[in-house]
């Protein structure tokens, strides 16, 4: 006697997002005596897939405080900037230089493309982060290695 069972298959699609492409920053490395007269900078470039080709990019930092702080072991802090940028076709746009610890960006244009291959600008980036430490900051900072860890989260809208 021949049986037969049958099952329901579902599969549900839904909004999705993706940054690759990031690397660790190195602001710099300060060997010489006395001071500097100029901002020590880095940036990285990034690819944003997002499946409805906009996202709200939220950026946060890990260590707490009302501003960004590198901070060495020895607990001083030096503070640094973040100024993030978006290039998508002909579209462009950044937020300035940024000191608060968390930032949330809204209705950035993300790669429908999960590789970015149809980004053309940036080596097929299009989201750069910039950190910025102002040569007066340097100067009044204590000898020792600072840091910090910047999360991006990107949401689809």
């Amino acid at each position: 006697m021949a049986a037969s069972i049958s099952a329901k298959i579902t599969l549900v699609v839904g909004e999705g997002s993706l940054i690759t492409g990031v690397d660790d920053l190195l602001v710099g490395i300060l060997t010489a005596e006395g001071s500097v007269s100029g901002a020590e900078r880095a940036r990285d470039r990034m690819c944003v897939f997002t499946s409805t080709g906009a996202y709200t990019l939220t950026v946060t930092s890990q260590n707490s405080g009302s501003q960004l702080s590198l901070v060495s072991a020895s607990g001083d802090s030096l503070r640094y900037l973040v100024r993030l940028r978006y290039r998508q076709g002909s579209l462009s746009g950044n937020t300035g230089n940024l000191s608060t610890p968390t930032i949330v960006q809204n209705n950035w244009p993300g790669s429908t493309e999960f590789d970015c291959s149809n980004v053309t600008n940036w080596g097929g980036n299009n989201l750069e982060v910039r950190a910025t430490v102002r040569a007066a900051w340097l100067n009044a900072a204590p000898v020792g290695i600072y840091q910090d860890v910047l999360t991006l989260m990107v949401a689809p809208e």
